[in-house]
């Protein structure tokens, strides 16, 4: 005798009740993701079954999922490092190493900017569907130090002079923190000790960044020079002598 039928069922992520069909052969089309267990059997024209055979189908035909933390809306200092973790609950990941990894800004140092943009990376799971994580954008670094400008002191300045110090710091990413001098800007700088000096600024930004800028100056002594008749007698009445000063 022929075969006369089929029977069919389907168990797991694609359920299916037992199904008979006629004929000696059929196709059954699984397609959803997961695991789905197929039972058959046939049936011949004298009403004789086959003995039941089964079939296992893994159908993935979704990427895997990646998430990745949300960056931060501070500067920071270094680099931003962006954590992420990716998953595949169907056929897994093909680089488990992939499971935990992290997208990351390349800014130089010495720079700084409110827009630094990190690197993606591509995901594939073991049926080759692939996802990509990142870019991130909008990321804010900052790697570069306040800048620093002395005004005043600066040059030769004579003793007792009045002369205001002047500087100033800016920093054109996290901002200026502290900026700070040998004295504060506005004062009268200290003009009564002769010689040469240094002045020292110190600045440092919101995320720690440091900066010193130093200026040299001096205050220069008053020069006397004397003199009289020169005849080098001796003078019964007295003897007149002649000062001039100069402290340019």
């Amino acid at each position: 005798p022929g075969v006369a039928s089929i029977t069919y069922s389907a168990g797991g992520a694609q359920a299916t009740p037992a199904t008979t069909v006629p004929g000696a052969s059929t196709q059954v089309v699984v397609s959803t993701d997961g695991t789905t267990t197929l039972s058959y059997f046939a049936t011949d024209t004298a009403g004789t079954t086959s003995a039941p055979q089964s079939l296992t189908v893994q159908v993935d035909q979704s990427a895997p999922a990646v998430t990745c933390a949300a960056p931060s809306a501070a500067w920071s200092a270094t680099n931003v490092s962006i954590a992420c973790t990716a998953s595949d609950g169907f056929s897994g990941l093909a680089n488990p190493n992939q499971a935990s990894f992290a997208l990351n800004t390349t800014v130089p140092a010495g720079t700084e900017t409110a827009s630094a943009t990190t690197a993606s990376a591509t995901v594939c799971d073991l049926a080759g569907n692939c996802a990509t994580a990142g870019p991130v954008t909008g990321l804010k670094v900052d790697r570069l130090a306040s800048s620093i400008t002395i005004t005043a002191p600066a040059g030769t300045y004579s003793a007792g002079q009045l002369v205001t110090v002047a500087f100033a710091c800016s920093d054109g990413g996290s901002g200026v923190a502290t900026c700070v001098g040998t004295q504060s800007a506005g004062s009268l700088l200290n003009t009564l000790l002769t010689g040469s000096h240094s002045f020292v600024v110190d600045a440092t930004d919101r995320v720690g960044n440091h900066s010193r800028l130093m200026a040299t100056y001096t205050v220069a002594a008053p020069t006397c020079q004397g003199g009289g008749d020169g005849d080098g007698d001796h003078h019964r009445h007295g003897y007149f002598v002649d000062w001039n000063c100069d402290d340019r």
